[in-house]
């Protein structure tokens, strides 16, 4: 059976690439599909960045499933998206029968706290889908001019991301080396994505209420991407 953390990066993957096909051209730009994608991984890549960093394989894979789950199981229009990647991935989903008083059958997995620069990248990629989320709602306003988000640009310069990090997660040893690779590859991958990572960092390395070593590792990735 294929394994339900590669699935859930996969899906991860998926969605960045669709994200980055209906942004490529503003014409065409597709805000209730940019909403739809976005609102799913506006809350759920922690619990995906969770699983993937997970000490032991046993656990890791354990945590995927009921993301999964918990993921697919916020009504028949998010069941549906999610059973299509799944089913497309050969993974197999099942899914608890709902019921009128009980549409929201499946719980969320408690994952373990996430440090270091493996934070920074959860706090990147998670504030990217939030905003992004937000032009896809402004494009069904109709308010397309007063959407500052590079949308395209993030969209490429996360893909793979899903893959990515379960790469990086399984890393245990260098775990931050590889979670400082993937972020200076976001970093550099557009001069226009590059603007918006370094504001993201910013943020982060001057956030009174954040863990000190993530101001630290936030600002120490600014300095090496100011010199380089």
């Amino acid at each position: 059976m294929v394994s339900a953390l590669v699935t859930w990066g996969l899906i991860l993957d998926r969605s960045l690439a669709e994200i980055a096909a209906t942004s490529a051209n503003p014409e065409t730009f597709d805000g209730h599909l940019v909403n739809r994608i976005a609102d799913v991984w506006d809350n759920n890549t922690v619990p995906f960045f969770g699983a993937a960093l997970a000490r032991t394989k046993r656990r890791r894979e354990h945590l995927a499933e009921a993301g999964l789950l918990w993921m697919a199981d916020f009504g028949p229009d998010r069941r549906a998206w999610a059973l299509t990647h799944t089913t497309a991935l050969g993974y197999q989903l099942n899914l608890p029968e709902l019921t009128p008083n009980h549409p929201y059958a499946a719980e969320p997995a408690e994952t373990g706290p996430i440090h270091g620069v493996a934070r920074v990248a959860v706090r990147l990629l998670h504030w990217a889908m939030i905003e992004t989320r937000v032009v896809g709602f402004l494009a069904l306003e109709g308010n397309t001019d007063k959407a500052e988000t590079p949308v395209h640009a993030l969209s490429l310069a996360f893909a793979g991301t899903g893959t990515a990090v379960i790469k990086a997660g399984s890393s245990r040893f260098n775990r931050d080396a590889a979670f400082l690779t993937l972020i200076t590859s976001w970093l550099n991958s557009s001069p226009e994505a590059r603007e918006w990572f370094r504001h993201q960092l910013q943020e982060l390395a001057t956030f009174d209420h954040e863990d000190p070593a993530v101001q630290t590792a936030a600002a120490d990735i600014l300095r090496a991407a100011a010199d380089g």
